[in-house]
């Protein structure tokens, strides 16, 4: 059967799967569903999204509230250059700590006012506190916007390709995130995962009965999206952008990855690509 139509019940194995709302019969399937091949070209069986900062731009909203920080704390006297040093290592810190989750964003900027308040022997301020909370939590009230060719080039590729999500973050975040971005109905299965990697990578496959040569990652991250693909013998398309060091990697070089500036060159480099492969 093929699935369409989801919604999150439950985290499994680190991975948020979700449930189906509606089932095709195999006289329902269309060419899309069942993946033929046409003609002698190959295509791959399944090609896994990427969403924040590949289908919509959540990067520009930590930049505003960074700047809305710095320029808030510069208004109490602290230098813009020691604010973002000092919040930029609080933050990569708490990764470990409360990893993807919605939470981190605005701790770290809490954590960095009261330790510059303390550094410099000034009086913390709850008005101030609270301003800063407001400014970490706007990132996860305002709504991104989707990156240019999103829907024209999901609609085409959902034509041809069995397409799943693999999104990273907090659930409620994330599902915030589709919904406004308006791609739910393009994707097969859509799956929310606090980190990603080549285990979750892995797990997808495996949910999909897909070997990893018949399958094609597509992101922005090397970290993340790209080189976890490569390890495990995926194809992959990388649509480089600004980023953070937490998402930076060496790039890995290979055959199979391909490096485009914008989602409206994915059709053809995903022609390119499978020409390479996908026996």
């Amino acid at each position: 059967m093929v699935i369409r139509g989801f919604d999150v019940i439950s985290d499994f194995n680190s991975v948020t799967l979700l449930r189906e709302s509606h089932l095709l019969s195999e006289s329902e399937k269309g060419p899309a569903q069942l993946n033929r091949k046409v003609g002698s070209s190959k295509r791959f069986r399944l090609l896994i999204f990427d969403g924040d900062d590949t289908l919509w731009d959540t990067l520009n909203l930590y930049r505003l509230a960074k700047a809305a920080f710095v320029q808030l704390l510069a208004e109490q006297g602290f230098l813009d250059s020691t604010v973002l040093k000092v919040f930029d290592a609080i933050n990569i810190s708490n990764l470990r700590i409360h990893g993807f989750s919605r939470t981190r964003f605005p701790i770290s900027m809490i954590q960095a006012y009261l330790g510059m308040c303390a550094e410099t022997g000034r009086t913390r301020n709850p008005e101030i506190e609270a301003k800063v909370r407001a400014i970490g939590d706007s990132v996860f009230t305002e709504a991104a916007p989707s990156k240019p060719f999103v829907q024209p080039i999901l609609i085409k590729l959902s034509q041809r390709y069995k397409m799943v999500l693999c999104t990273k973050g907090e659930p409620q975040i994330q599902e915030m995130r589709i919904d406004q971005s308006g791609v739910r109905q393009y994707f097969h299965r859509i799956f929310v995962v606090p980190r990603k990697g080549e285990p979750e990578l892995k797990s997808i496959l495996a949910e999909c009965f897909v070997d990893p040569s018949q399958a094609c990652s597509i992101g922005n991250s090397l970290r993340s999206d790209i080189n976890p693909a490569l390890r495990i013998g995926m194809y992959a398309v990388w649509i480089p952008g600004a980023t953070w060091p937490a998402e930076e990697d060496d790039e890995i070089i290979s055959n199979r990855l391909s490096k485009i500036t914008s989602l409206g060159e994915l059709p053809h480099e995903l022609k390119i690509l499978g020409s390479r492969g996908c026996d």
